[in-house]
C-alpha cells in the first residue's frame, strides 16, 4: 500500500520568488529568503493534509462527523508523559488536539489504512512517540468530559 506523509508547521514557510528565473530567491548561504508576507502556506498545507490523509483515513474506517476520536500519545512534553485527547473526526479538531502553546511541527503518516502523527517542538526536539487515532470508547469520553 502507498505511504503518504505530510508535515504541518505553525509558522509561515513562504519564500520570496524571482519571476525572471522562476525560482526561489536565495541568500548568501544558499538558503531560501522568507517572504515579506504569508501567501497562505498553512491553509494550503492543512487542506492537503485533510484531502490526502485525514479524509481517506476517516472514510476507510466508515466513521462519520458525529464520531469522536481517541488520540493517544507517549513521550509528550519535556517530561515525556503519556496521555490522550478526544477530538471530532475533522482536521481542525485533530490539529487543535495536537497543538501546543508555542512553535511546533506535526508530521502525519497514512499507511495501510492507519493514520499516525509525531509532534516536534522545543520540548520535543526528537519528537514525541507516535500519536495513534481510533474511535473513543464510552469510558474515555466520560473521563475526558470530567478532566
Amino acid at each position: 500500500m502507498v505511504k503518504i506523509e505530510y508535515e504541518l508547521v505553525d509558522y509561515c514557510r513562504c519564500t520570496k520568488w524571482d519571476e525572471e528565473t522562476e525560482s526561489e530567491v536565495l541568500d548568501e548561504d544558499g538558503d531560501p529568503v522568507p517572504a515579506d508576507w504569508c501567501m497562505g502556506c498553512y491553509e494550503d498545507d492543512k487542506s492537503n493534509l485533510d484531502y490526502d490523509i485525514v479524509q481517506p483515513f476517516i472514510k476507510s474506517k466508515g466513521w462519520t462527523e458525529d464520531d469522536m476520536l481517541y488520540i493517544g500519545g507517549s513521550g509528550v512534553g519535556w517530561q515525556r508523559r503519556s496521555g490522550f485527547a478526544i477530538a471530532k473526526t475533522n482536521t481542525d479538531a485533530i490539529i487543535k488536539a495536537l497543538a501546543i502553546n508555542g512553535d511546533f511541527t506535526l508530521r502525519f503518516t497514512y499507511e495501510d489504512g492507519e493514520m499516525s502523527a509525531v509532534r516536534y517542538s522545543h520540548d520535543e526536539p526528537m519528537g514525541t512517540g507516535k500519536f495513534i487515532f481510533r474511535l473513543a470508547t464510552e469510558e474515555e469520553l466520560e473521563l475526558w468530559q470530567y478532566r
